[in-house]
């Protein structure tokens, strides 16, 4: 029994549905992609507004806390990477046009190869949605449970709102209000956070997956002419139809390196950043430092998936070179034509696909590693001269 085919429809739907809640990408009606559009960057402006004053606030008093700090890069990564794809909606609309097209070249059966691809996609948008709700909810309940000490000798405790807000609201309704206003707002903001997390990775899984497609293309076409013993004129026509699709492909990544350079350049700087300042917070002898792991763990994690999956494309990009010289070892009485269409494919695959931070850092498993071992030694010194720093102090 052959199995349905899968549709582009139901493979991009999720994405899809997040571009067009945001207002990036045209909905039904111009004027609900417009209101869409003004409400989430009101959403961004308030979030944005909310943390800064408590920031000054604190500034006032000489005493910005590290978690601020840390929230702080995290927000500005978030608005940052929201407004260049908002900017640059007409970009992405265009890649995405050519993602479905790619899609309807397809052959029966590589529709399943895609897919296979595309699910790292899927999975990391359901992590990332249902971590940050989780996170939501720990918050909204330590503020119903924690108490801030009075603001008065011989007070009453205060009660804590969920996030930062713009001044310390007490008063019944108003604190319910606010509470309830804070909970939509990150809440959207958990829906922002869910659309720039995944544009990339989908973007990305899906050219690995067309490039697996035209890698097996090309290894079957060596095995079935192997086994035959002949070269057919059908053959050489299905070599050339693999080139051409290859070449669409390569467009197509090359248009990803340009939307995502920008915003993963945003990314790896913030976490980046947030590694370093939470690791010098455990160097310290400080008790509290062991509620800093979870963070470090986690900014580790997002900086290996930024780097993890365009190692995917790196390594499918540069397989094809190896499909397109078995095929043209295999067969050489193919026409002239096909020869030099599998050579000009073995010379473009040499140079492979590489998605890069900004143009400047090149995104892989290797230049994670480099990053760890560099930061590694970095922390290693730095540990060494406060311990002599604290033996000399005694």
């Amino acid at each position: 029994m052959e199995r349905e085919p899968i549709k582009y429809e139901d493979i991009s739907r999720l994405y899809y549905r997040l571009f067009r809640t945001m207002g990036i990408l045209p909905s039904s009606s111009s004027r609900r992609t417009t209101l869409l559009r003004v409400y989430f960057h009101v959403t961004i402006v308030l979030y944005y507004s909310m943390s800064m004053f408590d920031g000054l606030r604190m500034l006032g008093h000489n005493d910005i806390e590290i978690e601020y700090v840390f929230e702080e890069v995290v927000i500005h990564g978030i608005c940052a990477r929201f407004l260049i794809l908002s900017c640059r909606r007409e970009e992405l609309a265009e890649l995405l046009l050519s993602c479905e097209k790619l899609w309807r070249m397809l052959k029966p059966g590589e529709d399943r190869v895609v897919k296979s691809y595309e699910k790292i996609a899927r999975y990391l948008a359901h992590y990332i949605t249902w971590t940050t709700l989780v996170a939501i909810f720990f918050y909204i309940v330590a503020a119903r449970i924690v108490k801030l000490p009075p603001a008065e000798v011989n007070g009453t405790e205060r009660r804590m709102l969920p996030f930062r807000f713009y001044v310390d609201v007490q008063r019944q309704p108003w604190y319910d209000i606010v509470t309830v206003l804070e909970i939509v707002v990150v809440l959207n903001i958990a829906m922002i956070v869910s659309t720039i997390e995944t544009t990339g990775p989908f973007l990305i899984t899906m050219a690995c997956g067309y490039l697996r497609s035209i890698r097996n293309r090309l290894l079957a076409i060596a095995d079935e002419a192997e086994g035959r013993g002949e070269i057919s004129r059908l053959s050489t026509i299905r070599v050339v139809s693999c080139v051409k699709f290859h070449q669409k492909i390569m467009r197509f990544c090359q248009d990803i390196e340009k939307l995502t350079s920008s915003v993963l350049l945003v990314q790896v700087v913030c976490t980046a950043y947030n590694i370093s300042l939470v690791g010098f917070r455990i160097l310290k002898n400080d008790p509290n430092a062991v509620k800093f792991v979870p963070l470090l763990l986690l900014n580790l994690l997002q900086l290996f998936t930024a780097q993890w999956i365009p190692e995917h494309l790196l390594s499918e990009s540069k397989a094809i070179a190896n499909a397109a010289y078995s095929a043209s070892l295999l067969h050489p009485e193919y026409e002239p034509r096909a020869n030099r269409a599998l050579l000009f494919v073995m010379l473009r695959a040499n140079r492979p696909v590489q998605i890069t931070a900004g143009g400047y850092m090149k995104l892989s498993l290797e230049t994670f590693k480099r990053m760890l071992t560099s930061a590694l030694s970095f922390f290693t010194v730095l540990r060494s001269i406060n311990d002599g720093a604290g033996d000399e102090g005694e």
